[in-house]
């Protein structure tokens, strides 16, 4: 994604070098989302009615359209209504071009334009929910519109087709876009775009929409606008329970308190042990890393989406100082090499070292300080035996043998090394992380055959042999050993069972997999929208055990 895709023209009006065009008109962008999309689809008035207001986007660019959007829901909103607003870009823009495009509008967004900026999301491939605010939701999806359109599942309500013009990008105005619009539509969908281009318009009346040429904007004569033809009626509104109990006062079922509160919803949490010391979620320093893969797989979409999530929504709380992967075997020298040429992370984000890959927006965060953020306006009930919960968020709660986990064991090791000289974390299959100048925390045992209870020598004595520090003085002063729940295919449970929803499993991704759980449960309930791919919900979800059987 580090390819020059974008130059400023005259007003700094943004210009694609990749098609040959201008991202907005040169005469007045704001203007321009105005007439093509706020007024083609007829909004407010065709928004009055719903609940939670759907509009998807073909080619986010600079955000323009969806600032316009969320202005104008802020001075029209009633009560109780949401902006649920998804929008696919193959080349999303850096930050800075964003604001540099934007910058003479942003006194009309309001606080939205600086809320977006400070969780902008890492420029890498996927889904990238961000809660602007309770009621402003937005989905960025980076990736090219004819697989993006492929993940989504949600019923849209506004299609904004933007992009650039058909004759300079081609590729985007075929007729599985159209298809896919249909599938997603019902039958009050709207839709607007600024061209009027023959092959545009014959695809829509095809795809099923009733299409209307009405006057363009400034120098265009024309441009179509219409609605989706069906006896699909729109999705009822889901009515959310208002009132959650969640049980688990781990790392995942506090995650999923925090979020529920943040969007307005009442939440209970009962935890069987007497205090939150215990379990992963004790740890005092853990490691917040993307997971490096040669393909596209389902667990690389799951954890990097949730590792620019947390990075997104708990900067506070990560302590940013890089980490650096070396290979330490064959396998893992090919699959960083396929790494390197397939997945096209930006160079803000990434700094090639020989084999080696340092990924600067990594680091490390206290799981025992990340659960105390998490709990400090939730009410938290310890010392609780739970006969029945909405949300199962620990697997010591009950019995989930239908499942295929197992309980594994984790040893870290604390240690004093004056003057380490540790710039970053070092993960070489086993890691060392800085804690200050003079103390380290490395390690980590992974055994599911062993259950013993607290530190010991013996794993100690493992950490040490397999760490690599230049040091001639390392004194171990204390170390952390507990227990995890993990699955055999080291993704998640995540989703609807029984009468609820489970959240376990989260393995030594928990941190940041808890909150991308959380987002996933949020969605089920009606809180979001659809906030990772079909393909990644499918991947974490509990039916993976029985959908075959």
């Amino acid at each position: 994604m580090d390819k020059k895709i974008i130059e400023f023209k005259e007003n700094n009006t943004p210009y694609s070098t990749e098609f040959g065009d201008i991202y907005f008109s040169v005469d007045d962008g704001m203007a321009e989302t105005e007439h093509v999309f706020l007024k083609g689809n007829r909004l407010p008035e065709s928004w009055n009615d719903h609940k939670h207001i759907r509009i998807c986007e073909t080619g986010f660019g600079t955000g323009l359209n969806f600032f316009m959007a969320a202005s104008l829901f802020e001075k029209t909103k009633k009560k109780g209504q949401k902006l649920f607003y998804t929008a696919i870009e193959k080349n999303p823009l850096k930050q800075e071009d964003i604001l540099k495009s934007l910058e003479k509008w942003r006194d009309n967004f309001g606080d939205v334009f600086d809320i977006f900026l400070s969780k902008y999301p890492i420029r890498i491939s996927g889904f990238h929910p961000i809660i602007i605010k309770p009621d402003i939701i937005l989905v960025l999806i980076f990736d090219d519109i004819k697989d993006a359109l492929l993940e989504v599942n949600d019923k849209q309500d506004f299609w904004f087709l933007d992009g650039f013009a058909p004759a300079q990008n081609p590729d985007m105005w075929q007729d599985d876009l159209y298809e896919n619009m249909a599938r997603l539509s019902h039958n009050q969908t709207r839709f607007a775009t600024f061209t009027a281009a023959g092959m545009v318009k014959r695809g829509l009346e095809n795809a099923g929409f009733e299409i209307e040429k009405i006057k363009g904007f400034g120098r265009k004569r024309d441009m179509l606008v219409g609605q989706f033809q069906s006896d699909q009626k729109r999705p009822q509104e889901r009515e959310t329970c208002k009132e959650y109990r969640i049980a688990g006062a781990g790392l995942a079922g506090l995650a999923t308190g925090y979020l529920f509160a943040q969007l307005e919803q009442k939440v209970e949490i009962f935890e069987k042990h007497k205090d939150a010391q215990h379990n992963a979620s004790s740890n005092k320093i853990g490691l917040i890393s993307p997971r490096i893969g040669a393909e596209r797989i389902p667990a690389y979409e799951y954890y990097n989406a949730a590792f620019a999530l947390f990075n997104r929504e708990n900067k506070e709380h990560l302590n940013q100082i890089g980490t650096l992967f070396e290979p330490d075997n064959e396998t893992k020298s090919l699959r960083f090499e396929k790494f390197k040429n397939n997945m096209s992370w930006p160079s803000e984000a990434i700094e090639y070292k020989d084999k080696k890959i340092l990924f600067k927006d990594a680091g490390t965060a206290s799981p025992a300080a990340l659960c105390a953020h998490y709990a400090q306006n939730l009410n938290v009930q310890f010392g609780q035996k739970i006969k029945g919960a909405d949300i199962w968020a620990t697997s010591y709660h009950q019995n989930f043998d239908s499942f295929d986990t197992q309980k594994v064991r984790g040893q870290v090791s604390y240690a004093i090394a004056e003057n380490h000289n540790l710039e970053h974390v070092h993960s070489y299959g086993a890691y060392v992380a800085p804690i200050n100048k003079d103390r380290i925390s490395f390690g980590a045992t992974f055994t599911h055959w062993d259950d013993s209870e607290g530190v010991t020598e013996k794993d100690h004595a493992y950490n040490l042999e397999k760490l690599k520090l230049a040091h001639d003085d390392i004194k171990i002063e204390d170390g952390w050993a507990g227990f995890r729940c993990a699955s055999k295919d080291r993704l998640p449970i995540i989703g609807p069972h029984e009468d609820g929803y489970i959240n376990i499993a989260h393995g030594s991704h928990g941190m940041i997999s808890s909150l991308a759980a959380a987002f996933i449960l949020a969605y089920y309930e009606g809180l979001l929208p659809q906030p990772f791919s079909k393909t990644v919900l499918e991947a974490v979800s509990p039916q993976r055990y029985t959908k075959d059987k």
